[in-house]
């Protein structure tokens, strides 16, 4: 599923990104890239990834900015938040899969196939 793909993966929590990474290299990803918040990522070019995790942390915009970019740009995308009632304020991202925290290593997977699975807005050039 992973094979030789490009993650990004925006967490805040140091050890849940190292769980998101330890359970994407096992499926075998082959680059991951972290960013401990979305602001870090947000400019004026999204990184190249085959797949984003984004966290949608409560009371920020951030995160939910980053990944209409990368839902737009064509870039599968899977949130994660630890507010279960973070898809009543996305109606524009229902689409995406959104994981509560905590989750599985099953429920992360499920989600990025999911993800992966999805129709693809064109890639802008």
């Amino acid at each position: 599923m992973l094979k030789d793909k490009t993650v990004i993966i925006v967490e805040g929590e140091v050890l849940i990104a190292l769980d998101i990474q330890r359970d994407l290299a096992e499926a075998n990803a082959r680059n991951i890239i972290f960013a401990r918040s979305s602001r870090e990522i947000l400019g004026d070019t999204l990184p190249q990834a085959d797949i984003a995790i984004v966290e949608i942390a409560p009371g920020e915009a951030d995160g939910a900015e980053l990944a209409r970019r990368f839902d737009s740009s064509g870039t599968p995308c899977v949130l994660t938040s630890a507010d279960g009632e973070t898809r009543h304020g996305l109606p524009d991202l229902a689409h995406l899969p959104l994981l509560a925290k905590p989750f599985s290593r099953d429920q992360l997977l499920d989600a990025v196939r999911s993800a992966l699975a999805l129709p693809r807005a064109p890639q802008a050039e």
